[in-house]
């Protein structure tokens, strides 16, 4: 978990510390979404598109203030785009089969036809889409980050907003 050190938010912080806990938290949470808001909308547009579901699976989760510390959450990945990790990191090559198996894959030994020879793994089967298949070819993917570049380039616009919140309800709040 990365924490975001501040600085020039010092006659907030200030004035947090005059309202009472029960209201310096509500305003913790409802700033935290709002400058979370502004990481889900930069990681949604640096997701790749193929129809849309790992877009609309990046959600700003639960906000939390406990024992001082606070925080929120951006998650991405649902029941449709389960494969939202797999897009962030991408996945190794691999192969399951009980036969040596000749692909264009950049293993050990390379062939007289051009190919690479995988060995077996000790895997019988892999369950795809709920079909038993005997044996699986799978090339690897790259990895295409959209969750950590969001979080590097949105960073200052969402202190920006949190700050923003802030000023807008203390004022407000300190009135009740």
């Amino acid at each position: 978990m990365a924490a975001i050190e501040t600085k020039g938010l010092r006659e907030l912080e200030k004035k947090l510390r005059e309202l009472p806990v029960k209201i310096e938290k509500k305003l913790m949470r409802g700033a935290l979404r709002a400058g979370a808001v502004v990481y889900r909308e930069a990681a949604r547009a640096n997701a790749p598109v193929a129809q849309g579901d790992l877009r609309r699976s990046i959600k700003v989760g639960s906000t939390n203030v406990k024992r001082g510390q606070a925080t929120a959450k951006v998650t991405a990945g649902d029941k449709k785009a389960y494969y939202a990790h797999i897009v962030e990191f991408g996945s190794g090559r691999f192969y399951t089969g009980t036969k040596r198996r000749i692909v264009g894959d950049k293993r050990k030994r390379r062939t007289a036809d051009g190919g690479y020879i995988i060995k077996p793994s000790k895997k019988k089967a892999l369950v795809i889409a709920g079909q038993v298949r005997a044996q699986v070819v799978h090339p690897g993917s790259r990895p295409q980050p959209f969750m950590r570049p969001a979080f590097d380039s949105a960073s200052e616009n969402a202190i920006a907003a949190f700050a923003d919140y802030l000023r807008q309800r203390i004022p407000t709040e300190a009135l009740k």
